[in-house]
């Protein structure tokens, strides 16, 4: 009599059955193994409460995460060893970090690690999408107000920082993102919160936005993140908010001389204005004159120009491919008017083109169709039984037509090999005759009367 044990999750009694084939058995079922409870080598369990370290977390997961598309797996990659080394220490994670080299795609050396359990399935039910995410980030409704302050020194920590202008004596708290939703969700609640006066956000190219703000909201910026120095932080972001704290008298003496655009706040350096809105009102000024000499510029350095563009497009192929797709479908109907209109003017032209074409890369079109073949090969069989259904009357009219056509030169070939073969025939015929009589008497009668 096998002793009595209990499944270590459901805790049913195991039958006997189950313990003779597996005297070590803890699981009456494969259901409650994938339901047993798992160890990690790190504290999974530090996003089941709103603390400040939560809020941390989860905002450098939405700078600098990655949802895998893996079940329940997440990544967190940074350029800065510092805060990785934070992160182990305070999530107890004995596992060994990732160490990848991405100076081909301009981000030097990154730190990686990655988190599963818990983690994962907070991660997963706050909304954040598997796969890319680039442009989808949120605020999800795990941070409260009161871990509102964590978690966008978290933000910061990733997509943001703290620049010093040394010359012109003020600090500069920007965050960039390609999501336009995540920086106007940051600045409403900062301006609801009276932390903030003013911040602007612009696109400096396609697709990327950036949230700037003035010298004296970047200092009540950093008060409200940094309102604890102990809690982790990313060090040389928040030595730069300390040292520009000290501007703030050299900008006190400049606060009638700020940025004339509404909603700007930066200090005027020239005419008004402030650096980007000096060189962007330069630019509109100068149009022609930076025109000629960008001619000139490009006619000098065609190659150089050429190989660089190159390089852009092999590094950001995908962001290309995407930006061009998504153009396409906006002006699909004129592209395609375009397109018939060139086709009808230059027709020869284009059809000479193709031909030449095909006849230079036959071996590489032939290699396509073989290789498309193989991937869809029941799809191609189907297509190729049916086109043969569908062409069964026509073949057989042509193979009479070419039967009647050759007839009498079929006829002469089969008798001039009878002549040739007479012995060899005989042999055969000899043979058959032996082995199957009867048979041999059947066709000779009904050849003799068919004559």
């Amino acid at each position: 009599m096998l002793e009595q044990r209990l499944c270590a999750t459901c805790n049913d009694p195991l039958t006997e059955k189950q313990l003779k084939k597996r005297p070590n058995a803890k699981y009456c079922s494969t259901t409650c193994w994938g339901k047993r409870k798992r160890y990690f080598d790190y504290n999974d369990s530090f996003l089941n409460e709103q603390t400040p370290f939560a809020g941390y977390f989860t905002g450098l997961f939405i700078a600098d995460g990655h949802n895998t598309k893996a079940d329940g797996i997440i990544v967190v990659e940074l350029k800065d060893e510092q805060l990785i080394d934070d992160l182990i220490e305070l999530t107890k994670y004995h596992k060994t970090k990732g160490i990848r080299d991405r100076q081909h795609e301009g981000k030097g050396i990154t730190y990686a690690i990655s988190y599963a359990g818990d983690v994962g399935r907070k991660i997963n039910n706050m909304g954040f999408p598997r796969g890319s995410k680039i442009g989808i980030v949120f605020i999800p409704k795990f941070i409260t107000d009161e871990i509102f302050p964590d978690c966008l020194r978290g933000i910061i920590d990733g997509d943001g920082g703290f620049d010093l202008e040394k010359k012109y004596g003020y600090l500069l708290c920007s965050i960039s993102n390609a999501s336009r939703k995540l920086l106007e969700t940051i600045h409403e609640h900062l301006l609801l919160k009276n932390i903030v006066k003013g911040g602007n956000i612009f696109e400096p190219k396609p697709d990327f936005y950036r949230l700037n703000f003035s010298h004296v909201d970047s200092i009540a910026i950093g008060d409200y993140v940094y309102y604890d120095p102990n809690l982790i932080k990313l060090e040389r972001k928040y030595e730069n908010y300390l040292e520009g704290k000290k501007y703030e008298i050299k900008l006190h003496s400049q606060k009638d001389l700020v940025c004339s655009v509404l909603g700007c706040g930066h200090p005027a350096r020239s005419k008004g204005l402030c650096k980007f809105h000096y060189d962007k009102q330069y630019q509109k000024d100068h149009k022609e004159e930076i025109a000629i000499a960008t001619k000139k510029y490009r006619t000098e350095n065609k190659e150089e120009i050429n190989n660089q563009r190159k390089e852009h497009r092999d590094a950001n192929k995908e962001e290309i491919n995407k930006r061009n797709n998504e153009w396409y479908e906006k002006n699909r109907d004129t592209v395609l008017e375009r397109r018939r209109k060139s086709d009808l003017e230059n027709k020869e032209k284009i059809k000479e083109q193709k031909r030449e074409w095909r006849i230079k890369n036959k071996d590489k079109i032939n290699e396509q169709k073989r290789v498309k073949r193989q991937e869809n090969l029941d799809e191609t069989r189907k297509q190729e039984k049916e086109r043969y259904h569908n062409d069964l009357e026509r073949k057989r009219a042509q193979n009479r037509a070419s039967y009647e056509r050759n007839k009498e030169k079929r006829l002469a070939k089969a008798a001039k090999y009878r002549e040739e073969n007479r012995e060899e025939i005989r042999k055969k015929d000899n043979e058959a005759y032996t082995d199957n009589p009867e048979k041999f008497r059947d066709k000779q009668r009904e050849r003799r009367s068919k004559k």
